[in-house]
């Protein structure tokens, strides 16, 4: 260590010649890695729009009817490109009554077409097509009463009782569209 013999603090203070940077310089490195991290996702997200906003485009065109409402949402998929959006409402009604979106035509799931579905019973498959999602594909799912719990979604107490005992129905809307590489 050295005192100040004209290059050091004029306090007097003693001044190391070495590793003088070596805090700041750690200090620097770790606030860059760190700022790193946390802006990372945010550049990504600003330079990749999201994979599925086709599938957005469409969900945000349909329209649901017969008593039913939104409950919840979710990305899918390991590309992230597929959207499913979940519903309560009245059991025992129609789901292809359910919903309303453009270019919407839904048909049965063709028997036999898929294995073991639970917790979903697969009931509807079909297209849609809107300028603004260009083709999407659309399924309609059921939730099995029988695959509770049901802490995926906000539902009331009283939900959960009339879900239980048959009196209200969750449905899943799944939409894949081509503009998102489905």
């Amino acid at each position: 260590m050295t005192t100040n013999e004209g290059g050091g603090p004029p306090d007097g203070r003693p001044v190391s010649k070495r590793g003088g940077w070596l805090l700041p310089g750690v200090i620097v490195v770790a606030l860059a890695l760190c700022g790193w991290f946390v802006a990372r996702p945010l550049v990504i997200g600003w330079l990749d729009p999201q994979h599925n906003s086709g599938a957005r485009h469409y969900l945000e065109q349909t329209r649901v009817r017969s008593g039913f409402r939104r409950i919840g949402a979710a990305v899918e998929g390991t590309c992230r490109c597929t959207l499913t959006a979940y519903y309560v409402g009245p059991a025992g009604v129609d789901p292809v009554h359910v919903f309303e979106g453009p270019g919407l035509t839904l048909q049965p799931w063709p028997p036999g077409s898929v294995g073991d579905t639970r917790p979903w019973d697969f009931l509807l498959t079909g297209e849609g097509t809107s300028q603004r999602s260009g083709y999407c594909n659309v399924g309609i799912d059921r939730y099995q009463r029988s695959s509770a719990p049901l802490d995926y979604w906000s539902l009331s107490q009283r939900e959960r009782a009339d879900f239980q005992a048959g009196k209200l129905d969750i449905l899943a809307l799944d939409i894949g569209c081509n503009a998102d590489g489905i």
